[in-house]
């Protein structure tokens, strides 16, 4: 019997249904289609060859498909023939066991590129000689497997990014402001040391009618005018504490000789160059103070924006901590610069009296002159010397403000 039989147009119709329904999904399709190439019509063939001699050997099934396909023209024999082939599954894996010397290559590769990208996993699979039938599995399977690493990346990303833009919403409605108060602070910082230089160059040539509207302008207290209210008298006492603890941190004690200084030149403002500059000494304490917070404020908003994108709103919390160091250096600076220019109207004999006299104020801060008159007193001796000075009312003052004299 010839394989590859040639046969009328109504033996292949009818062969055709026949063939439909034994061969299953295809098969009628197959027969109204193109013939194949060159590649795929040797392919078939070989699977010809394989049913022919299964049917040789008396498999049964295959030996009525022989006589069924006998009568077909060849080239809807092939096409039977490629209706009969089993689909591979997803990946290419045409359902063939792997033998365990793929399996092992395939294994080797995949341990030796977990971070690959799909297409170069192909390249590595390729090189290490296995087929596309047994790698196209693994393959595809890191491609979806990436690209869904992608999307979870970018829903992460959005989230993140949600977050970010809630909470820097949150602290900026109340760190905006406080930075920008620190920013225009500093700006003005120069202005106002300026201002304050030229009054004491004034009260130092007696000219001090411009002192009562500086002081007005300047603090915004309007009682500067009225030197016989009770609110004059204590003005430069309650600033200077008030701007002490607003600025200066929790720890921050205030200098009871300060205080008593500054009720005492309150009370002469205008009339006594001493006393006119002791209150420009408070002002310039407090610009210093609100200059010095500023500047924390501005390095601590810089460290926010570096770490977190903005400035978190408790920039000025964190900054009133670093303040308390700087307001007690500044404060015992003020202190001694208060002291020393009272101890500049004195000669040594009247300072001496003043000493000995018990009129020294709690926290009188020790002078470098003082310390000296009272080692010559103590014969050189400095424990003696200090041990007299404490007992005296003084405070010793720190070595960063004796360094500045």
């Amino acid at each position: 019997m010839a394989f590859f039989a040639q046969t009328g147009p109504d033996a292949e119709a009818r062969l055709s249904q026949q063939l439909g329904n034994q061969l299953g999904m295809g098969a009628g399709k197959a027969i109204g289609e193109n013939i194949a190439n060159k590649k795929q019509l040797q392919q078939q063939q070989g699977l010809a060859q394989m049913l022919f001699g299964a049917a040789q050997q008396g498999n049964p099934q295959a030996q009525q498909m022989m006589e069924q396909l006998s009568q077909l023209s060849p080239e809807l024999q092939i096409k039977a023939f490629q209706a009969m082939q089993p689909k591979a599954p997803a990946g290419g894996i045409t359902g063939q066991p792997t033998p365990p010397s793929v399996g092992k290559a395939i294994a080797d590769v995949m341990n030796a590129n977990q971070e690959s990208d799909a297409d170069t996993l192909a390249l590595k699979l390729d090189e290490a000689g296995i087929p596309r039938a047994f790698s196209n599995s693994y393959i595809e399977n890191r491609r979806r497997s990436l690209e869904n690493k992608a999307k979870e990346s970018e829903g992460r990303s959005k989230a993140e990014q949600q977050k970010f833009e809630s909470d820097r919403t949150y602290h900026s409605k109340t760190s905006d402001d406080i930075v920008k108060n620190a920013n225009e602070t500093l700006a003005k910082a120069p202005i106002k040391k300026g201002l304050i230089a030229q009054q004491r160059r004034d009260v130092n040539s007696g000219n001090t009618s411009g002192l009562i509207p500086f002081l007005v302008d300047k603090t915004g207290i309007t009682s500067f005018r009225n030197p016989e209210s009770a609110r004059f008298k204590t003005i430069g006492k309650q600033r200077f504490i008030e701007s002490l603890q607003l600025l200066g941190g929790a720890g921050a004690r205030p200098n009871q000789f300060i205080e008593q200084q500054l009720v005492s030149a309150q009370a002469a403002l205008g009339n006594d160059e001493l006393s006119n500059n002791t209150i420009l000494d408070l002002e310039e304490f407090v610009d210093d103070m609100e200059t010095e917070k500023a500047k924390f404020i501005a390095e601590e908003a810089e460290k926010d924006r570096d770490q977190y994108g903005y400035v978190r709103n408790d920039v000025a919390n964190r900054s009133n901590k670093r303040m308390e160091d700087y307001a007690n250096k500044r404060q015992d600076k003020l202190a001694y610069t208060i002291r020393k220019r009272y101890e500049d109207t004195k000669d040594d004999k009247e300072l001496l009296n003043d000493i000995f006299g018990g009129k020294i104020a709690p926290d009188t801060p020790m002078t470098l002159r003082i310390r000296d008159l009272l080692l010559i007193k103590n014969d050189y001796d400095k424990a003696k010397t200090q041990a007299e000075a404490k007992r005296l009312g003084f405070t010793i003052p720190l070595e960063s403000t004796y360094r500045e004299e």
